[in-house]
This record gives structure tokens, sequence and C-alpha cells, in this order.
């Protein structure tokens, strides 16, 4: 998705911002998907490339060169194998990692990684999606850096409740006024009201 595409259907800067961002999150989804299935298919390549040439060494070993060379192939191949999952788990609670400080409405990256990095400090586990103490971390981050957070209490709604008027009539100043959750709100409820205020 081009965000000139986006600019073309009128949308504002903030909007198309936010748009921008969701469908980076889902290439960014995709691409960890892609890495996984590569780190297999490289991994199996290795595994059989190593074999293969152990095989060809066995033509001219005797059989208690053979044994020997058996017994070493089976630990570098448990030690590959055990590598490769290290790396496959490691994969698994990054993404885990990023999808829960995802919901804690962080303001920015550093935030995110600086509460990342707490979590493997503390060497926190998953329970499914549940991350055992993390509400406990999450408090604690929150009392040392509660600008941190985006704040998600609702904002006030603005109505002239002037006699005669509309309940829901929003003047130019209210629309000024208005936060951007408020506006974007106005513009999904009603946008031919939306453009009109703002221009």
């Amino acid at each position: 998705m081009k965000r000139e595409f986006l600019k073309g259907l009128g949308l504002e800067e903030t909007v198309i911002d936010q748009i921008m961002d969701e469908n980076g999150k889902d290439i960014n989804k995709a691409n960890e998907k892609v890495k996984t299935l590569e780190i297999e298919v490289n991994n199996t390549k290795e595994l059989l490339t190593n074999a293969n040439k152990e095989i060809d060494s066995y033509k001219s070993m005797d059989i208690d060169a053979i044994k020997k060379s058996a017994e070493d192939y089976k630990t570098k191949y448990e030690t590959a194998e055990n590598d490769y999952k290290a790396k496959i788990a490691e994969m698994e609670l990054n993404n885990k990692l990023e999808k829960y400080v995802d919901g804690l409405n962080l303001k920015n990256d550093i935030y995110k990684n600086a509460v990342i990095s707490q979590i493997k400090e503390k060497e926190l586990k998953f329970d499914g999606d549940t991350l055992l103490g993390g509400e406990e971390l999450v408090k604690g981050f929150k009392e040392k850096y509660a600008e941190a957070f985006v704040d998600t209490k609702p904002k006030p709604t603005f109505a002239d409740t002037t006699p005669g008027s509309s309940q829901n009539e929003i003047t130019k100043k209210d629309f000024n006024k208005m936060s951007y959750q408020n506006k974007l709100k106005l513009y999904n409820e009603n946008p031919d009201l939306y453009k009109q205020l703002k221009n």
C-alpha cells in the first residue's frame, strides 16, 4: 500500500500514518514467517551437506574409524539440532514479546525495547499468551516512567446544548479544540461534517 494512494483518498497525514503503521506490522509478521522457513531450509541443507561429506569419507575408513566418525557425527547433529531449536524458540519468544508490548500502549519503540529488555533480564516466561509476572513488571515500569504510556482515558465529547440547537451540533471552535481521537471518530461517523468543519 502506497502513501500516494491514501493521499488520493483525501485522508489526513495522521490517519495515513496510522494506516501505514498497521500495514507495516502486517508486513513484519509475514517477514517473520519467511525468516522461520528460511532457517528451517538452511538447517536442513546444512545437515544434508554434512551427511554427504561423512558418507563419502566412510569409503576409505576402517571399522573402528567409522564407528568413531559416526559418534562424532551424532554429536555434531545433536548440537546443530539444539542450536536450530534454540533459534526457533528465540524467534517465537521475540514475536510474543512484540505482541505483548504492543498491547501496553507505550508511546514509542524506545520504551517498548526497555520493557522487553527488563522482561528478558528477569527471564519471565509465557504461559500461552500470558506473560507470568508481566503485570507486576509493567506496574513497576509505569510507576517509574508514567510518561512512557499513551493516555487511554476517554476524551470529553463536544456538544452544543444551546436551547433550540441540535445536541450533536459541533461548531468550528469546538472542532479546533478536539483531540486527534475525537476528530478521527467524527471523520468515521460523519465524514461530510468533518470536511465542512476542517475547511
